[in-house]
């Protein structure tokens, strides 16, 4: 890691902890997509 790295690190890290709410939909939006996957592999495999 160079010295660049670091410093998108350090530059973007805070902007992405604020970003919890985000992050939190995003993942409820991930496993809705999981779940509905799951609900037609069932519903095709009877």
């Amino acid at each position: 890691m160079n010295d660049n790295t670091w410093r998108l690190a350090l530059a973007f890290g805070p902007r992405y902890a604020n970003g919890h709410a985000a992050r939190t939909l995003f993942t409820t939006y991930f496993l809705i997509c999981i779940y509905i996957t799951y609900l037609i592999h069932r519903l095709y495999s009877d």
